[in-house]
């Protein structure tokens, strides 16, 4: 693994939408960024250095340069969801050409954020399923980013598997909840609100269901929603948590890239 006592975060050349969420929306990418060192970006598998006279094969440099993708993935949707934040937090808009720009981000904020968490699910996956039983080499990494499957033993639900070992911090931000919202903004029809005080608000059963009544229809359903919080609050609660996710998540990467390469008999070259 490449040194890490030499990459400043603050400093580290990037791309610029990569620049725009370091310096100019201040997101904390830090534990990102050291990842992004310590495996040289990913994007050359001329980086992977042979050990115990062993060659690389195409599988393995196919693997390697899927992470880079794969977090660089994760970044980019990070900042874009941010970006849709910005607009939803005006609050609604007063002229009637700027309503599509305010209507739009609402669920664009959520098909970014799923694709941030599905590129953290392919990092997991590679780095930290090497060597399972139950792990399938496939060399486009399609499926790597599941969304659950049931336990043949016990027929139980596992929430995206790949994140097994990182389940405190899935937990702890609530991850499984934003995921649900992605997939009802996705499959579902629009969200119901409920207007007070000039506000709107979005039931806390966003989190649990992905058919929500229709309020022009379904209106007793409708009006049993638990209305907590307003469409700026659940987006910027669901941010915070995905960003400090995001940074767990990369925190602990760093420290498997060593038992990645040992795994697969390479170094990558510190240079």
């Amino acid at each position: 693994m490449r040194r890490l006592d030499n990459i400043d975060p603050f400093r580290a050349k990037l791309d610029p939408i990569e620049t725009l969420g370091r310096d100019h929306h201040r997101l904390n990418l830090n534990e990102w960024i050291r990842f992004r060192h310590a495996i040289a970006v990913g994007n050359d598998a001329a980086e992977l250095l042979p050990q115990g006279g062993k060659s690389i094969s195409e599988e393995l440099k196919i693997e390697y340069q899927t992470l880079g993708k794969s977090h660089y993935q994760s970044v980019v949707h990070l900042v874009s969801a941010y970006q849709c934040l910005e607009i939803v937090r005006r609050g609604p808009p007063t002229e009637l050409a700027e309503w599509g720009t305010y209507f739009r981000a609402q669920p664009e904020f959520y098909f970014h954020i799923g694709a941030c968490l599905d590129g953290i699910a392919r990092v997991a996956y590679i780095l930290l399923t090497h060597g399972q039983k139950n792990r399938q080499k496939e060399l486009n990494f399609a499926d790597y980013a599941s969304t659950g499957k049931y336990d043949t033993g016990t027929s139980k639900r596992i929430f995206k598997p790949e994140f097994a070992q990182i389940g405190k911090l899935v937990q702890q931000f609530s991850i499984e909840g934003v995921y649900q919202i992605r997939n009802g903004v996705t499959h579902g029809w629009q969200l119901p609100g409920m207007i007070r005080n000039g506000r709107t608000y979005w039931p806390e059963e966003i989190r649990t269901e992905r058919f929500l009544a229709w309020p022009y229809i379904e209106i007793e359903r409708f009006k049993k929603y638990t209305w907590k919080r307003t469409i700026e609050e659940i987006l910027g609660d669901d941010y915070s948590n995905v960003e400090k996710f995001f940074n767990g998540s990369y925190s602990y990467f760093v420290s498997k890239v060593g038992d990645w390469e040992r795994n697969n008999s390479v170094l990558i070259a510190d240079r």
